[in-house]
């Protein structure tokens, strides 16, 4: 795997603007060995109104067209490529019934929090959990297929299981510093990288293999 240069952004007003433009991430995915491109954004769209998960679609139908420029664009370098993937959002682990934190809280169901500790894991919600969060990555699913170029990792199955790496008790959607979970998200991106690198397509990814088994 050549050298790159790593990108990886999250969602604001200047980014979305970044990358509505698109030109301006051609240009920089033209020069030198290939960049890796890393974008986000979910977290903040809640499914409550139709409205809001309209704009989400529409949102990462622009940002996946962005991508899929990038990934078609040459770098300077002939034998590398660029690599330009969509990167899922993380599960919550508040104690309502389905983690998020605009949701029915589980006490109503006789459910305590764990030691003190408010965040709580995925069982305890009989995986309804993964509701919130996961409605998110559907959409971004179905977005991806139509763009078979940009890679997607899965975030939200990675962090479903990882309850108690939240800060402290009443944050359960941000994460502590962990080296499992560091190491966890690197392999991510290098194995996405190096399938890239190789020549194989989304569906060849292992995580997309063990899905299809599965399922």
């Amino acid at each position: 795997m050549n050298l790159r240069h790593l990108r990886l952004k999250n969602s604001s007003r200047g980014v979305l603007e970044e990358v509505y433009a698109g030109d301006q991430l051609v240009a920089e995915a033209s020069k030198g060995k290939g960049m890796v491109m890393i974008y986000n954004v979910g977290l903040h769209y809640n499914a409550n109104g139709g409205a809001n998960a309209n704009t989400y679609n529409q949102t990462l139908t622009r940002i996946f067209k962005a991508l899929e420029r990038v990934t078609r664009t040459p770098p300077a370098e002939k034998r590398s490529r660029n690599v330009a993937m969509f990167m899922e959002t993380t599960s919550q682990h508040f104690p309502t019934k389905t983690g998020g934190y605009y949701a029915e809280v589980l006490e109503e169901r006789g459910e305590t929090p764990i030691h003190d500790y408010t965040c709580v894991p995925a069982e305890r919600h009989g995986y309804s959990c993964q509701l919130h969060s996961e409605w998110r990555n559907r959409v971004a699913e179905a977005i991806g297929r139509l763009f078979p170029d940009v890679p997607i990792a899965p975030m939200g199955d990675l962090t479903e299981d990882m309850w108690d790496m939240h800060p402290h008790s009443k944050d359960c959607t941000h994460w502590c510093y962990a080296p499992a979970l560091v190491e966890a998200v690197a392999y991510l991106i290098l194995h996405i990288v190096e399938a890239v690198d190789e020549g194989k397509g989304r569906h060849e990814l292992d995580w997309a293999l063990h899905a299809r088994h599965r399922g």
